[in-house]
């Protein structure tokens, strides 16, 4: 059942003011997440993948827009297109492996599609009266690049990326951010999936005052993540990190002269670095599951040997995150946990989230009563 407070926008602003977070609810509750799927998710902008991987006429790419099943393809002209992967006949996946295709079939009815969603094909239909395949191609999707980066919304009606974020270009200009499509390879992709409510993996993402706790062994020692030691930049749905080197303890051991991330809510951010560009995306899955994933991508001329010190560093650093917000996660459902209690001066970025996230709620119990 719906907790009460969620109504109440006025008093949970309040709250959040004064340093405490949302209700334990909004990390359980149905409703709650149905509301913020509306208001947040299927609004929003997601990273699918490199362009690289699409290069050639042909070439598919397969992942999700929040919850929608995307198709990303390259047709013979060169053009990109993004498709929502559900035949229009009885709903199956057109495409179930990325790959090079000539075309996209359906192997339930074998119904068969174009690589700009069109159909091409589709058995039994010269039997059917006034079938017109025009009628049935597939849902056609948002699709931008960002340097080297797709991404695709869900909603027909969402702002470009850039309007979306009014601060992003600003920042990414300002912290110099590497968008040569030709300044990175792929490398691999890291994927998780872990039993937490959102909110709780973006507090975790957002905020590095765990850092010296959890990260001992992997990102911690790396980067000098003390409080104090770097930058952080909150403008709108924006967030920036900047990480100075950190003395190593060894000869062997990595050595970084720089790192900078850029996050941009709900669930993506980029970050660049010596030898390497990493890129997250965080997907929602139902109100107690997040799938996450990686793609590491190894600087041009880069040391492959320290591109996998790093790849280790940042695997071990999932690992870390993971146990840490399942353990969470757990405890905040028993219902003895009521609220978190953020350390303002050390917790700007959660406190930011909630701050958003009712924002959001609010347009939509706006929509609603217009």
């Amino acid at each position: 059942m719906l907790d009460h407070t969620l109504d109440d926008l006025d008093r949970l602003r309040r709250d959040v003011e004064a340093g405490w977070g949302l209700p334990s609810a909004s990390y359980t509750d149905r409703d709650w997440y149905a509301r913020e799927r509306a208001a947040i998710f299927d609004r929003s902008w997601y990273y699918i993948g490199m362009a690289q991987t699409v290069a050639d006429p042909g070439d598919v790419m397969l992942g999700h827009a929040g919850l929608v099943p995307v198709v990303v393809t390259r047709d013979s002209q060169g053009a990109l297109h993004a498709m929502a992967n559900v035949c229009k006949h009885r709903g199956h996946p057109v495409c179930q492996k990325a790959g090079n295709h000539r075309v996209l079939s359906c192997p339930y009815h074998g119904w068969t599609y174009g690589l700009d969603g069109s159909l091409r094909g589709a058995p039994g239909s010269e039997e059917e009266a006034e079938f017109d395949k025009r009628d049935f191609g597939l849902t056609k999707l948002r699709l931008e690049t960002w340097g080297p980066m797709i991404f695709v919304s869900p909603d027909p009606k969402a702002k470009p990326l850039a309007k979306h974020f009014p601060a992003f270009g600003e920042i990414s200009s300002e912290r110099n951010f590497n968008l040569d499509p030709e300044a990175y390879q792929y490398h691999r992709r890291y994927e998780s999936t872990a039993r937490v409510n959102w909110k709780i993996w973006y507090d975790n993402t957002l905020e590095c005052f765990h850092c010296p706790h959890v990260h001992g062994a992997s990102f911690n020692d790396a980067y000098a993540v003390e409080q104090g030691d770097y930058e952080c930049l909150i403008e709108d749905r924006v967030v920036s990190y900047y990480f100075p080197p950190k003395p190593q303890k060894q000869a062997n051991q990595l050595q970084v002269t720089w790192n900078k991330h850029m996050h941009l809510f709900p669930g993506f951010f980029v970050t660049q670095q010596d030898d390497i560009m990493l890129v997250h995306q965080m997907r929602v899955i139902d109100p107690e599951t997040t799938y996450v994933f990686w793609d590491i991508l190894a600087e041009k001329g880069a040391d492959l040997s320290r591109v996998e010190g790093w790849c280790k560093i940042w695997e071990d650093t999932l690992i870390e995150d993971k146990i840490a917000v399942e353990a969470v996660h757990a405890n905040v459902t028993t219902g003895v946990f009521t609220a978190n209690r953020y350390m303002s001066a050390r917790e700007p970025v959660p406190q930011n989230i909630n701050r958003w996230t009712l924002d959001a709620l609010a347009r939509l119990k706006a929509e609603s009563v217009a």
